[in-house]
């Protein structure tokens, strides 16, 4: 064990190996919140249909049920959100949304974390552009 605490919404898992080596990767299907103790030899690494968020101490929350978009919503620390081919660094209180075409959109919560929002959320996407935004 090392120190992460991991909370699961209904309808969600969490796969993770018996032990960690050079890497704590673990897989979600569902919804998170992550309070990820700091390693800096062995960064955290939660995935999701192709996506990733890599972390090496914070805390945050990923939304990745199957039907709807992936949102990363960081509350403390810094994490990076990426797949083959995009990737987006986040700040506290910023939130990521992307598709399986990994378009994603941050956007700055004044004060405000949002974290374990059971509402769904609804957007355009684009499957080739990648847009960062702060408002």
């Amino acid at each position: 064990a090392d120190g992460t605490k991991v909370w699961l919404n209904s309808e969600s898992s969490l796969h993770y190996p018996v032990s960690f080596a050079d890497k704590r990767e673990v897989a979600l299907t569902g919804e998170a919140y992550f309070e990820v103790a700091k390693d800096s030899k062995r960064p955290f690494i939660v995935s999701m249909a192709g996506n990733k968020v890599e972390v090496l101490g914070t805390k945050f929350n990923v939304s990745a049920y199957p039907e709807n978009r992936i949102y990363t919503t960081l509350a403390e620390g810094k994490v990076k959100i990426y797949n083959h081919e995009r990737s987006v660094t986040l700040l506290p209180n910023q939130q990521a949304a992307s598709t399986y075409k990994m378009w994603m959109q941050a956007s700055l919560h004044r004060g405000r974390r949002e974290c374990m929002s059971s509402a769904k959320q609804n957007s355009v996407t684009s499957p080739h552009n990648f847009h960062v935004g702060i408002t």
